[in-house]
């Protein structure tokens, strides 16, 4: 069976833990209990391994203040980056 690996440092990992812990004691949970942090943790740092770790965590926070759940690796690499706006017809038109 194939077992992958983040390759987030100690350093990395106990802020990651440290803000999800924090996360934790306010957000809605829906099902998720602090006893599955450390799988949690592991989880989000291996489907974020190619962020950087400093936008990666001021867009966990940010998330945290403006959301009532905690983040999915998904939402993290929208926030970062954000997928471009799709053009309107007219904007199409006007460029013309």
């Amino acid at each position: 069976m194939l077992k992958l690996k983040h390759t987030r440092n100690d350093m990395e990992m106990a802020v990651l833990s440290k803000v999800f812990t924090d996360a934790m004691a306010v957000q809605k949970l829906y099902g998720k209990t602090p006893q599955q942090l450390g799988e949690f943790v592991e989880a989000f740092a291996l489907f974020t391994d190619e962020l950087p770790f400093e936008p990666l965590c001021m867009a966990i926070v940010k998330h945290i203040k403006e959301k009532n759940e905690l983040p999915t690796p998904a939402d993290v690499h929208q926030a970062i980056n954000p997928p471009k706006p799709e053009i309107t017809l007219g904007e199409y038109l006007r460029v013309s």
